[in-house]
C-alpha cells in the first residue's frame, strides 16, 4: 500500500475533507470557448439572472480569468461544491461554456479548484459583480 494511499484513509477516517483533495486526480477543464463569446450571464439563487454583460472588455476579462484559472480541478469526495454564482459564456443564444464562483473555489460541474478569496474578490470587482444576499 502506498504511502498515498495511506494518507488518504487517515484523511478520510478523521473525516479531513480539506486535505483530501489531495487525493484526487486533478484536471484542466478547457474553457477556451469563452474567448468566442459576445456577452455573459450571471446567474445567482434559483438560477435567476442577475447580469448580462456585453461589455467587450469585460468578456474578455471574464474569460480571461477562466482560463488562467482552468487547472487543477478535482474531485472533492465529500461531494461536489456549490457554486454561488454560476456564469455562462454565450455566442447569440448559444451556450458556449460556464463556470460556477465560490468563495474561495471555482466549479465545472462536479469538480472544484480552490482559488483564494483574494483572487475572487478582485474578479468581482473587475467586473462589478455583487454576492447575492445570503
Amino acid at each position: 500500500m502506498s504511502k498515498l494511499t495511506v494518507t488518504c484513509a487517515l484523511l478520510l477516517a478523521l473525516g479531513d475533507w480539506t486535505h483530501l483533495r489531495a487525493c484526487s486526480t486533478r484536471h484542466r477543464m478547457d474553457f477556451s470557448a469563452a474567448t468566442t463569446s459576445d456577452h455573459y450571464q450571471v446567474r445567482g439563487w434559483n438560477s435567476e439572472v442577475v447580469a448580462t454583460v456585453t461589455e467587450p472588455q469585460k468578456v474578455q476579462a471574464a474569460a480571461a480569468f477562466i482560463i488562467q484559472h482552468s487547472d487543477d480541478f478535482s474531485e472533492v469526495l465529500s461531494g461536489p461544491q456549490a457554486p454561488i454564482l454560476q456564469m455562462e459564456f454565450l455566442h447569440g443564444s448559444q451556450s458556449l461554456t460556464s463556470f460556477g464562483i465560490g468563495d474561495t473555489y471555482l466549479t465545472d460541474g462536479s469538480v472544484s479548484r480552490p482559488t483564494s478569496a483574494a483572487e475572487i474578490d478582485g474578479f468581482m470587482r473587475q467586473l462589478d459583480l455583487k454576492w447575492p444576499k445570503r
